[in-house]
C-alpha cells in the first residue's frame, strides 16, 4: 500500500484504473485515488500529486471548483497522450458514476456541464432570432 505525506498527515493512496486521480473522504479520513497508469508519465503524474495536495489544503468546496478550473489540464499534451494511451480515464468527465456498487454523482461537472449548455442555448438563440427572424 502505498501513502503520500503531506504537511505532516499521512494519506493513503489507492490505485484505481479510470479517470486521473481524486481526494476522497468518508467524512473522518481523506485518501487518495490515482490511476495506476500515471507512473507511466512521470511529469504528469508530479503535476497531478501537486494538484491533489491543493484539494487536501482546502476546507471549502468553492475554492475546489477554482482549484479545478485554475489546474490548466483541459489543454495539458501530457494529460491527453495519456488519454489516448488509456481511454478509461475519460470516465473523469462523466457527471455521474458507481464506486462499489453505490451510485454518485460530481456536482461539479453537473454545474459546468449546465451553465455551458445554457450559454450555448442562449447563444444559438440569439444567432437564430438575428439571421431569421
Amino acid at each position: 500500500m502505498k501513502f503520500l505525506t503531506h504537511k505532516g498527515k499521512r494519506y493513503r493512496i489507492e490505485e484505481i484504473d479510470y479517470g486521473f486521480a481524486f481526494v476522497v473522504s468518508n467524512g473522518k479520513t481523506k485518501w487518495l485515488q490515482i490511476n495506476k497508469h500515471l507512473a507511466e508519465f512521470p511529469k504528469l503524474y508530479k503535476r497531478i500529486i501537486k494538484h491533489e495536495k491543493e484539494h487536501l489544503d482546502s476546507k471549502n468546496p468553492h475554492i475546489d471548483f477554482w482549484t479545478d478550473f485554475k489546474a490548466g489540464f483541459m489543454y495539458d499534451k501530457d494529460l491527453l497522450k495519456f488519454m489516448q494511451r488509456y481511454p478509461r480515464s475519460f470516465l473523469a468527465y462523466l457527471p455521474v458514476f458507481k464506486e462499489n456498487g453505490v451510485w454518485g454523482c460530481n456536482w461539479y461537472l453537473i454545474l459546468i456541464y449546465g451553465i455551458s449548455l445554457l450559454l450555448f442555448g442562449i447563444v444559438a438563440f440569439l444567432l437564430l432570432r438575428h439571421f431569421i427572424f
